[in-house]
């Protein structure tokens, strides 16, 4: 019974087998060197997290982003360039393929589709001979190939020329037939405006430079505007001599100051003969002059008038 019982307690003793302790020495460090998955990670600044963000380092690339045709996929959602990015362009079909599409048919996409122009306006998209800028050189042909609503034929202004010869066919003025006056047009076609104008002035040169207004006869000019140097008087009876012009100051110079057909008048002093030679002079024989006459004194040496 005894031998018994000793096999029973070895045997109970191999079935449970006793728990370790826990090592309270385990190094801790080796937990902390796994990763951590919580920390967000946002290099573009654009507030998307590296997890979320097609390209971490562009911060105009993120979902939600604006798609634009630059080949990228901006908005991170798998497509490039697709939908109608902001920048893409409008395109026209061009069925005649001369270069212009028409308004009613049109595409917007990064890039020209097949079969389609970046200009529109053409007025008829069967015909290449149609289209805006087409050349409309015959006068007796009553079809509109430039589409601007006009033919070439046509005489818009009635002034009879027609409109492919007439360099303004919206002005019964301008044709080559025309006068040329002084209005800022091209009134005879000739590719110049207000040249030889019928009503041009007629300007005078301001030769002595004094900026009194007044030019002389020597120096003449016919334009429509005042040449610099010129001006609209000729009532300057001396141009070279800056003090003379109509309204200048007479002073004693033996010259017509103030251009008013007179030699200095109101400013010259009388002179009086002085027959004895005693320094006196006649009362009776006076003359008015700037200088004495040989023959003649000036009495006391002061201004005598009589």
């Amino acid at each position: 019974m005894r031998l018994f019982t000793a096999i029973g307690l070895f045997s109970l003793l191999i079935a449970c087998p006793e728990e370790p302790k826990e090592d309270t020495n385990a190094d801790s460090s080796v937990d902390s060197a796994l990763p951590d998955t919580g920390t967000f990670t946002d290099n573009d600044g654009d507030t998307y997290g590296a997890g979320e963000d097609c390209n971490d380092n562009d911060a105009a690339t993120h979902p939600g982003a604006e798609e634009i045709c630059d080949g990228v996929d901006n908005d991170c959602d798998g497509g490039i360039d697709e939908g109608v990015p902001v920048d893409a362009t409008t395109w026209y079909v061009d069925a005649d393929g001369d270069g212009y599409g028409t308004d009613t048919d049109l595409q917007t996409a990064c890039n020209e589709p097949r079969g389609y122009s970046e200009y529109s306006g053409d007025c008829d998209d069967t015909n290449a001979t149609f289209h805006p800028g087409a050349q409309e050189s015959d006068c007796t042909d009553p079809l509109d190939y430039n589409c601007d609503g006009s033919v070439g034929f046509a005489d818009a202004d009635g002034d009879g020329f027609a409109a492919c010869e007439d360099c303004n066919d919206n002005d019964a003025l301008a044709h080559d037939d025309a006068v040329e006056t002084c209005d800022n047009i091209d009134n005879d076609c000739d590719g110049q405006v207000d040249e030889e104008a019928a009503d041009a002035a007629t300007w005078y040169g301001d030769a002595d430079g004094d900026g009194d207004g007044y030019g002389g006869l020597q120096f003449q000019s016919q334009s429509c505007e005042m040449p610099p140097g010129y001006v609209a008087s000729s009532n300057d009876c001396n141009d070279v001599d800056a003090s003379t012009y109509p309204g200048a100051v007479e002073v004693c110079d033996d010259a017509d100051n103030d251009c008013d057909g007179t030699v200095d008048e109101g400013v010259e002093v009388t002179w009086y003969a002085d027959a004895d030679g005693d320094g006196y002079g006649d009362a009776g024989a006076g003359a008015d002059a700037c200088h004495a006459p040989p023959w003649l004194l000036l009495q006391w040496g002061r201004l005598q008038r009589w």
